[in-house]
């Protein structure tokens, strides 16, 4: 029996091993394990695959086979054994443990390990579902604030149609409101008209008689006498009428001294002087007369038509629309085809049940439909249309299905890589495996390069540098192509440049800097097109910025610190350009040089001293927090940078490379093997595919 438990094994529940036998079980073997009279087994004892597995089921205690407690287990087949089945066949030859060899090799161990590493995971799952959480509520606030957007702009390009719709809508309800008033008076012009044709048929056909039989005999002259009679009584009837509308008018004018109302009774003054001077004969003609003096003009049809209408008369309101909408009445406007018909289909409106002419009330309707309409003009409202550029609505679609993009985080951060220049060339080290490789090196050699490196794109730029006594030049070098080009900076004073340099992420590098031919020379504030390769002079900086860490945030250059300089923050706005830079921080307060600075994209700076302190600046508190030092000596300028929270201090040889975690609040040593001098040297973060 060997005591050498694999708890690998064990834990694995993939790695149970099936047992077949090749041997027929015997009649005698129900316990009896020490007889076997089959010749194909060998004289050996095998039991079948069930028989096999009956031993580890329904947690039971002792073998079924052999009677006795379990005692062992087989590491290659991860079963329990008793004393006996260890030495049959099925587990002959393997590796078996018990529990005092586990217990007095401390084994258990493992299962505290295990524990540990569940724990891990399960506080890991616990801090990623959070993170889904936060993401979704990122997502769901995001189109939340677009779909408000897109409603307020859908409002206000609704706004002035709206608005047009409305008067629209007012207008219309005017015009049923006149329409309404001129049916009115019409309907009682009618009823007028009925009354006085009943009056003057009668009239006249007496009058008639009298006239064509003057000679006849006395009969008939009695006739004519009593026509006569007849002929005084309506003229005594017609003056009472007279003399009854000559007071409403009196009455009006003394109530209205408006113009157009003393034109309205004049108008009726002068019928009832006609009147009163026409004869008996005449009346008929008097009648008409007295209709034709209102200047309406009355159809036949129009007046056989209203005389039909029988609906409840209502002066048209707003609230009619509510039973009888705008849309409904426009409609009816557009499928009929004259305002006879239209009026007819919309009694509902327009109806009126006076059934008797009463003269008080037609003067009233008809003084005030003069008074309400006489100057009204219903303009056309402004015809608005909206148009949609189809073109720019199908590029604002692709946008909006571009603005997001789903990544997954593990394949960015192993696509990310640090890109750094050292003694001996460049280098690109990838923190996923603690790996450096070596790329082509520039065709510049230079030194002092340390914040002078920045990564756009698919390229790499190195600005300034000592090299020796040639003219500045700027380097480039191609991720793809792995390829390096060399350019001379124009327009830039200064042999060797010292130059602190930070992307905007689009097409603008911002360098900030000085000769390094003097600590004295003035520093300045340039920037750098890709496109055009143009430099443009922004800035001149009052305080020397020798050395200086710079980084772009929010349309503002930071600059932070230089040697030999207070521990001071400075800013310059991009878009305001008025050629000055601002004091932001006077002074963050560390007592001794800056080793290295970087800044998370965020909102903080994180600074390294050479008596290895370690801070954190928050640009929207201004506060400084002590993080915990490095336990390294550090004492000479590097680089820093940060990846998938994580950030490197890239040392080389002579220090040592280094990561922190941002969360953890703890420093490691890397064990990359970097045999490399970095000081002085820049590096920078690149995507490689």
């Amino acid at each position: 029996m060997k005591n050498n438990l694999n708890f690998e094994k064990v834990m694995d529940p993939n790695h149970i091993t099936d047992h077949k036998t090749n041997s027929k079980s015997s009649s005698s073997s129900s316990g009896n394990c020490g007889n076997n009279n089959d010749s194909s087994s060998g004289g050996s004892h095998k039991r079948s695959k069930s028989q096999q597995q009956q031993h580890t089921t329904n947690h039971q205690t002792q073998c079924v086979h052999h009677k006795k407690k379990f005692k062992f287990i087989c590491l290659n087949c991860n079963e329990v054994l008793c004393s006996s089945c260890i030495i049959e066949p099925p587990h002959r030859g393997h590796t078996f443990d018990d529990t005092n060899s586990i217990a007095s090799m401390n084994s258990g161990n493992h299962y505290s390990q295990r524990l540990s590493h569940l724990w891990l995971r399960m506080k890991q799952l616990g801090d990623d579902y959070e993170t889904f959480m936060a993401t979704e509520q990122k997502v769901s606030e995001f189109y939340r604030i677009l779909h408000e957007f897109l409603r307020v702009e859908e409002q206000k390009t609704k706004k002035p149609i709206k608005q047009q719709r409305e008067i629209t809508e007012k207008t219309i309800e005017s015009i049923l409101n006149e329409i309404k008033s001129i049916n009115d008076i019409i309907l009682e012009l009618q009823l007028l008209c009925n009354q006085n044709s009943t009056t003057s048929d009668s009239e006249g056909s007496e009058d008639n008689n009298n006239n064509n039989n003057n000679n006849r005999n006395k009969k008939q002259k009695v006739n004519h006498n009593n026509s006569t009679k007849q002929d005084k009584d309506i003229n005594i009837k017609k003056k009472e009428d007279e003399e009854e509308v000559e007071e409403v008018v009196q009455t009006r004018q003394e109530q209205n001294e408006q113009e157009e109302q003393q034109q309205q009774q004049n108008i009726f003054k002068d019928e009832n002087n006609n009147n009163s001077n026409n004869d008996d004969n005449e009346s008929n003609n008097n009648n008409n007369n007295n209709n034709n003096s209102i200047d309406i003009d009355i159809d036949n049809n129009s007046l056989s038509l209203l005389h039909n209408q029988t609906s409840p008369s209502t002066n048209f309101t707003h609230n009619d629309v509510n039973v009888i909408s705008i849309s409904t009445i426009i409609k009816s406007v557009k499928s009929t085809d004259s305002y006879e018909n239209f009026i007819s289909d919309n009694q509902l409106i327009f109806g009126n049940s006076m059934t008797k002419y009463n003269k008080q009330a037609l003067l009233s309707k008809i003084q005030q439909y003069s008074i309400a309409y006489k100057n009204v003009d219903y303009k056309s409202p402004l015809n608005y249309e909206v148009v949609f550029d189809n073109d720019k609505l199908l590029l604002l679609k692709e946008q909006i299905q571009s603005v997001s993009e789903l990544v997954d985080k593990n394949s960015i951060s192993r696509s990310l890589k640090i890109f750094s220049i050292g003694k001996e060339g460049s280098f690109v080290f990838d923190p996923s495996c603690t790996a450096w490789s070596k790329l082509e090196s520039d065709t510049v050699e230079r030194k002092v390069t340390l914040n002078s490196v920045v990564s756009v794109g698919e390229y790499v730029y190195i600005f300034g540098g000592k090299d020796g006594d040639r003219s500045p030049v700027y380097s480039r070098y191609s991720l793809n192509a792995n390829k390096w080009t060399s350019t001379e900076i124009t327009r830039v004073k200064g042999q060797s440049l010292l130059f602190s340099v930070c992307s905007d992420g689009n097409n603008s590098i911002y360098l900030v800097g000085c000769s390094l031919d003097s600590f004295d020379s003035p520093s300045f504030v340039y920037r750098f097109d890709i496109h055009s390769t143009k430099f443009t002079k922004l800035a001149d900086i009052k305080r020397t910025a020798h050395a200086s860490m710079t980084f772009f945030h929010k349309n503002h250059i930071y600059i932070f610190n230089g040697l030999n300089q207070q521990k001071s923050i400075m800013t310059y706005d991009v878009q305001q350009a008025t050629g000055e830079t601002k004091l932001f921080i006077p002074d963050v307060g560390f007592g001794s040089p800056t080793v290295s600075c970087c800044y998370d994209e965020l909102d903080h700076v994180y600074i390294l001293e050479r008596n290895y302190k370690f801070y954190r600046v928050s640009l929207s508190t201004k506060e400084t927090t002590e993080l915990k030092s490095l336990a390294f000596k550090v004492n000479r300028q590097v680089s820093m940078m940060i990846i998938d929270s994580i950030l490197y201090l890239i040392g080389g040889n002579m220090s040592g490379n280094y990561k922190y975690g941002l969360e953890s609040n703890e420093w490691e040593l890397l064990n990359d093997d970097d045999k490399v001098d970095r000081f002085w040297y820049g590096a920078c973060i690149v995507k490689l595919k």
